[in-house]
């Protein structure tokens, strides 16, 4: 004859360490999406410095979305003056359509959200590092090529609004930014 009691604490604690093999099952599943990200995060962009990879994935950006990636400054820029104008909107938009991204596509997604919702700081500051990383992988033909046409786009986001009133072209606020971004590309020889 079994003691219910028995039975009723072998049933507890096999539930107990089912709960718990669940547990460490989705930890490891969650870890192995982890370094995929990063794999993938870091055949999408060429970088292999860990830390930036895992700052761009915590920062949302995943290779699906990397063409996201090359519009961050243009969010910041818009936003510098805290007041993100329809105009802006649009040459945003512009901008991503002429770096190919296609609605409907992850990309696509990340950028409505940013348009939607200011980003945090930390962004920026990944897409910094992620800059900083090409500067020391990359040729300096490349680089320079590079900043000219992120600072271009840039700068004519800033001036789709008109300034102040309409009226001076770029504010003060999105000069300061401006520089912030130019900044992100200078390497240490």
């Amino acid at each position: 004859m079994t003691d219910p009691f028995q039975h009723r604490e072998q049933s507890l604690e096999n539930r107990f360490f089912y709960q718990q093999d669940q547990k460490l099952i989705e930890q490891l599943r969650q870890h192995e999406q982890a370094e995929a990200g990063i794999e993938q995060l870091a055949a999408a962009t060429g970088i292999h410095n860990h830390k930036v990879l895992q700052e761009l994935l915590d920062a949302n950006i995943r290779a699906e979305s990397i063409v996201a990636l090359s519009l961050i400054p243009l969010i910041f820029v818009a936003r510098a003056d805290k007041n993100l104008d329809e105009k802006e909107q649009d040459a945003i938009l512009d901008a991503a359509i002429e770096e190919g991204l296609q609605p409907d596509t992850p990309s696509h997604e990340l950028l409505t959200s940013w348009l939607l919702k200011e980003p945090d700081q930390e962004l920026l500051e990944a897409w910094r590092h992620y800059i900083n990383q090409l500067c020391k992988e990359l040729p300096k033909e490349q680089i320079a090529d590079m900043q000219q046409h992120i600072l271009a786009r840039c700068r004519t986001v800033a001036e789709a609004a008109g300034g102040f009133l309409g009226r001076g072209g770029i504010s003060d606020a999105e000069r300061k930014m401006l520089g912030h971004i130019e900044s992100a590309f200078v390497t240490v020889e």
